[in-house]
């Protein structure tokens, strides 16, 4: 490629002098684990949807709308913030993600009765906080662990996964003891908003050994690359069943005739299956490459999904396949996450990667809308069911084809099979 036409970003500040390089990076990767795990609430939605419906009337489609435009608004958020990130630093950001994240659940708590209320709460200002500190925790990880970026980004987006777990578990334990779905916003709130502050604040980041060695890209340089386009079908696709069926897991455990307690139980299992995802398909890609393995990935999606159809009267299986389809699921967004530094470089991890975010957006707008609303229409999910697989079938055709390989080429035009080797064997950036 020619000239780089992108913008050039100063240097981000080093971190602080008064720890030593080896605990820092680690001290920084666990902050963002733990704010991850609180972000990551998000996931955990389904929880408190009948709760929602029961107490206040609202329907699948509204529901679901709220689960959706979440995921779209922190993916626009992203675009900014990223690139944000790398001129001051993620730990602003980080502090900022703390602060929306408490104004987040307080709002929902004292006025979630009002859909508009709530939309305005969950979405807007969750969005808003995990479009702050979701990409400033994933650039801290891969910017101290530049020769791992798949088991790095694997382990910190593993705690946003694992965040359902937690929220659910605490959910479940207040429902059983009287409490309102409001009254367990309110204390979300006041619990979680802290917490993140805290991560935000120790997410240090390494001063530059020496110059990245990849372009800059601007966002209509980068929209102008066979790469991006790669990867943001691919997210799309790997992750649009995962996001038509997770806003609504305990109602269609309940549709399939599954005990109210298992139902309930599957949303910390598929969580787990999330958080194992995106640490074990990271690894795995570090060792296998991205080709084979994000093929593999985008079939099982498609498989995870399509058997929801059979869970009818088997709590075992639906159990079973919450698990599969969280694994699923957290396996695209970490294998594109290291796609993305790979790509495109680690020092603008920042810029490039939330654009590649974005197309994950759009399938968060579309799919839990149209599940909610194939819901209300027909009194089944089975509708929407088959649509999320006819999406992920159709992504492993698109990105099959995008990234076959001829002489040893993985992904850009120009990449030989010595560099392709590289990343498959160690990880290496290029």
């Amino acid at each position: 490629m020619g000239p780089s036409s992108g913008i050039s970003f100063p240097v981000e500040p080093a971190s602080p002098p008064s720890y030593d390089d080896g605990m820092k990076k680690y001290v920084a990767v666990a902050a963002a684990v733990v704010m991850q795990a609180c972000l990551g609430g998000i996931y955990a939605w389904s929880a408190f949807v009948p709760a929602l419906s029961r107490q206040f009337g609202y329907s699948a489609s509204q529901t679901q709308i709220i689960f959706g435009s979440t995921i779209g608004v922190l993916s626009v958020v992203m675009l900014f913030s990223g690139r944000l990130q790398d001129r001051i630093g993620p730990r602003p950001l980080g502090i900022l993600a703390g602060l929306f994240t408490m104004v987040q659940y307080l709002a929902a708590g004292f006025f979630g009765d009002r859909f508009a209320s709530l939309w305005g709460a969950i979405s807007g200002c969750g969005g808003l906080a995990v479009g702050c500190g979701y990409v400033s925790a994933m650039a801290t990880g891969v910017k101290w662990f530049p020769h791992r970026k798949g088991l790095v980004s694997g382990l910190v987006v593993a705690g946003y996964g694992g965040g359902a777990i937690l929220l659910t578990t605490l959910g479940q334990l207040l429902f059983a003891r009287g409490w309102t779905v409001l009254e367990i916003f309110r204390l979300v709130g006041l619990v979680y908003g802290p917490i993140v502050v805290l991560a935000g604040s120790l997410l240090f980041i390494p001063a530059p050994a020496h110059a990245d060695a990849h372009e800059t890209y601007s966002f209509g340089r980068l929209l102008a690359d066979r790469r991006y386009w790669t990867l943001a079908i691919g997210i799309f696709c790997c992750t649009f069943p995962g996001l038509a069926l997770i806003g609504l897991l305990k109602s269609i455990g309940l549709a399939a005739s599954v005990p109210e307690a298992v139902a309930a139980a599957a949303i910390g299992v598929l969580a787990a299956g999330n958080a194992s995802g995106r640490l074990s398909w990271g690894a795995i890609q570090d060792h296998v490459g991205p080709r084979a393995t994000t093929l593999t990935c985008l079939s099982l999606s498609s498989v995870s999904a399509g058997l929801f159809l059979l869970t009818s009267g088997h709590p075992s299986l639906f159990l079973a396949l919450s698990a599969f389809l969280g694994f699923c699921y957290g396996g695209g967004l970490s294998l594109f996450a290291a796609q993305a530094a790979h790509e495109f470089g680690v020092r603008q991890f920042g810029a490039t990667y939330p654009l590649v975010v974005l197309a994950h957006g759009l399938a968060a707008i579309i799919a839990p809308p149209i599940m909610g609303w194939t819901r209300d229409r027909t009194g089944s999910f089975n509708t929407g069911i088959l649509m999320a697989v006819a999406v992920s079938v159709a992504g492993v055709i698109a990105y099959g084809w995008l990234t076959r390989p001829p002489r040893g080429r993985i992904l850009a035009a120009g990449k030989t099979s010595e560099a392709a080797a590289r990343w498959h064997s160690t990880g290496e950036t290029l």
